[in-house]
């Protein structure tokens, strides 16, 4: 009996560490770095596809020259983007539209000054830090 527990045990172990992610090629975060003298707002959108009606959801206000810790997904990005393939974002200043409208007016609603669709190879190519403006 206390062999097959053992042999249990030993099957539950494997079954959980196989499942766990890898800590060291996992990312959870990305860093926005606002390098303008202005500050900005950041949004992601948010989408109804058959409806074609978007919203852009407020993630953070980022001051002037400074760094902000974005957490876009509850799981880490690398898992998340298996089944998002892109990740947006938008840059605005002084936010006013507020809820879902057209998608087609999100450039007349919003003063977007930058927006950046972003893959995971872009991600991982830019060392997990987006800046704005971008560097050219």
């Amino acid at each position: 009996m206390k062999k097959y527990m053992i042999i249990l045990i030993m099957c539950c172990l494997t079954l959980v560490s196989s499942t766990c992610e890898n800590g060291n090629d996992t990312h959870y975060y990305i860093i926005i770095q606002n390098q303008s003298d202005k500050d900005i707002d950041m949004c992601s959108r948010s989408y109804i596809p058959f409806e074609n009606l978007c919203a852009l959801i407020p993630e953070a206000v980022i001051k002037a020259n400074s760094k902000f810790e974005f957490q876009p997904f509850n799981s880490s990005i690398e898992k998340s983007m298996e089944t998002s393939s892109v990740l947006e974002l938008y840059f605005i200043n002084n936010r006013q539209a507020q809820g879902f409208y057209d998608c087609d007016s999100i450039y007349i609603k919003n003063d977007i000054l930058a927006y950046y669709t972003l893959t995971l190879d872009d991600l991982r190519r830019m060392n997990w830090t987006v800046v704005y403006p971008l560097e050219e």
